[in-house]
């Protein structure tokens, strides 16, 4: 268990043109996190690859408290003092050899009361799903002592049909990753990761007393790249660098 406690001040000093009374307090967070794991080898007396066969589950609930978080627009008032979510976790992986293990994992999430925002129009919205499905392949080869690859293909799927909300977004992530030591001083490190997703969402535009919603569909798109490099120089400096 641990928790993560983050604190606001409203300003001690305004300008001459503002007004104590326009002044909204800030808000502060409390998240409180509590979670259970347990791992198990069903087949663990056995002489073969199927006794390094692992089954790993888990739990987690988080608890987001957030103070000073009910504030009134025009079109009415949001109150969003605390969201509690709860995750579950179930990953299957196997030792194949030395060489090779791969690994499967599978993630429920489940969020009341997400944060949104209210327009003036009285209309409220968000992209903070109420749940979530989340499938994971993996892959990890290392041929050598000196090299490790490893990939991880996801597809995650979440949507929000509530009265705040109602959207759906489908996601594929991809990562590929490589470690590879050409001596046992220097080592050299690198990740390609894509990240695609779609979103169906109703939007709701124009004034409170004439708002019109329609079914939008967009997507968004992200690249990363990065490496990096390190060097033991001696047994007590080491120098390391990357973008």
């Amino acid at each position: 268990a641990k928790q993560y406690v983050q604190t606001t001040q409203t300003p001690t000093t305004l300008l001459p043109e503002e007004n104590p009374a326009d002044i909204q307090p800030l808000f502060a967070y409390d998240l409180t996190t509590v979670g259970l794991k347990g791992r198990w080898r069903p087949f663990y007396d056995e002489y073969s690859w199927r006794s390094r066969f692992l089954l790993s589950s888990g739990y987690e609930y988080r608890g987001m408290a957030r103070p000073n978080s009910v504030y009134t627009e025009p079109g009415g008032t949001a109150n969003e003092l605390f969201t509690t979510t709860n995750l579950f976790n179930l990953r299957a992986s196997v030792e194949w050899n030395r060489t090779l293990n791969s690994f499967v994992r599978y993630r429920l999430g489940f969020y009341d009361d997400p944060l949104y925002g209210i327009a003036k129009n009285g209309t409220t919205n968000t992209l903070r799903p109420t749940q979530s499905h989340l499938i994971e392949l993996g892959t990890t080869w290392s041929p050598t002592d000196a090299l490790i690859l490893s990939g991880i293909l996801g597809i995650d799927n979440s949507w929000n049909k509530s009265d705040v909300a109602d959207f759906q977004n489908d996601s594929y992530p991809i990562v590929l990753t490589a470690w590879y030591s050409p001596t046992q001083r220097w080592s050299v490190s690198g990740g390609l990761a894509f990240f695609r997703n779609w979103i169906d969402q109703n939007i709701t535009l124009g004034s409170l007393s004439d708002p019109a919603t329609s079914r939008w569909s967009y997507g968004g798109r992200s690249d990363v790249v990065n490496i990096g490099t390190t060097y033991a120089w001696s047994e007590r400096l080491t120098l390391s660098g990357g973008f």
